[in-house]
């Protein structure tokens, strides 16, 4: 009895010592080490591993299994992803005066198709150059076309048919947002889904609207931000000014000053935080830093904030990298390590000097 007894005990651990390893493998399959990640788009985000992209969810997942050259995340249920076409190449020739040589660059083009989230093919689009998701059921495609005997690159929009529901007019556009998307040439405005002007040409730079509000450059060479209306968020220019990223902005009203200002989604300041450079934020977190600690500042060379501008943790690095997968790689004392977004150390890389 004694000895049936031992048996069943053993059989047990050996069952459970099985069982773990599994679930240890399945997890190591389920959270790759990735080499690059893109930001997240609807709770999904390409992920590039072995060099070739893929797209995974939240936790890490693989939705689709990395196998293409080129990949974005889910948008309105498709998801762009591409493929070299390696029987046609862009070649270039030119001189680099500091190798004094000549140089060749060989570029493949990428034969672009939608997929679903089962990696099923819903619309092949082989023939543009340049596609983007789709954002307000329409994707901005552009083409060379001949232009008053001249080969020009164009841009115009597809429906989810594939069907241009405005044609291949314009000389630079980008998304839709909020029902207007930017477009045109030297000076850009904004245009509605029939190809009406909303917004007249007048900017330099023109970025596509983001929870109803859209950076621009004005002719005076300052930024602002715009509503849907057209009217500025900001009475007074701001001198630096960028793109939204988890619904948040950083700017810099004049060019002497070095306090950034946090602005959210309605163009409200979140808070105010000295630092002289920033990175974007990226789960939460934003990498902020100085050159050295000559100005005597708040942030005395690279850290991190959140997205109510407020530092998570004390610590402070020589350099500060974006957080990718819950963690992300800083610089200390000319060792590269890792840290969790509560600065915890992880996988310290003694001696990797970047």
């Amino acid at each position: 009895m004694r000895k049936h007894s031992t048996l069943l005990s053993l059989f047990l651990i050996i069952f459970i010592v099985i069982i773990s390893i599994i679930e240890a493998t399945a997890q190591t399959k389920s959270e790759p080490q990735l080499e690059d990640l893109r930001p997240f788009h609807d709770n999904t985000a390409a992920a590039k591993r072995k060099g070739k992209w893929g797209i995974v969810d939240t936790t890490y997942h693989w939705i689709i299994p990395p196998q293409y050259d080129y990949a974005e995340a889910f948008a309105e249920d498709w998801a762009l992803v591409g493929n070299f076409d390696r029987s046609r190449a862009d070649t270039t020739h030119y001189y680099d005066s500091q190798l004094d040589e000549n140089i060749t660059d060989i570029q493949f083009p990428i034969r672009y198709q939608f997929i679903d989230k089962a990696g099923k093919k819903q619309l092949a689009l082989y023939d543009y150059q340049a596609v983007r998701s789709f954002s307000g059921g329409v994707a901005c495609v552009a083409q060379t076309v001949k232009r008053n005997n001249k080969l020009k690159k164009m841009y115009g929009f597809i429906d989810k048919k594939g069907k241009l529901v405005l044609p291949l007019q314009y000389n630079w556009a980008s998304d839709f947002g909020c029902g207007l998307a930017p477009f045109g040439g030297d000076k850009l405005g904004f245009i509605n889904i029939k190809g009406d002007t909303i917004i007249a040409q007048r900017f330099l730079i023109a970025s596509s609207f983001q929870d109803s509000l859209a950076r621009v450059m004005l002719p005076n060479g300052y930024y602002n931000y715009i509503r849907p209306n057209g009217k500025q968020v900001f009475e007074q220019d701001i001198w630096e000014a960028s793109n939204f990223t988890e619904q948040r902005a950083f700017i810099r009203k004049d060019r002497k000053t070095k306090w950034h200002q946090i602005i959210d989604a309605q163009g409200r300041v979140v808070n105010t935080v000295y630092f002289q450079f920033h990175s974007q934020f990226s789960e939460g977190f934003c990498a902020v830093w100085n050159e050295g600690d000559k100005f005597n500042t708040e942030l005395p060379i690279g850290t991190y904030i959140d997205l109510s501008g407020n530092k998570p943790f004390e610590a402070v690095y020589e350099k500060v990298g974006d957080f990718k997968q819950g963690k992300a790689l800083v610089k200390q004392e000319e060792t590269s390590f890792y840290i969790t977004r509560d600065g915890t150390v992880i996988e310290p890389q003694a001696a990797a000097r970047q």
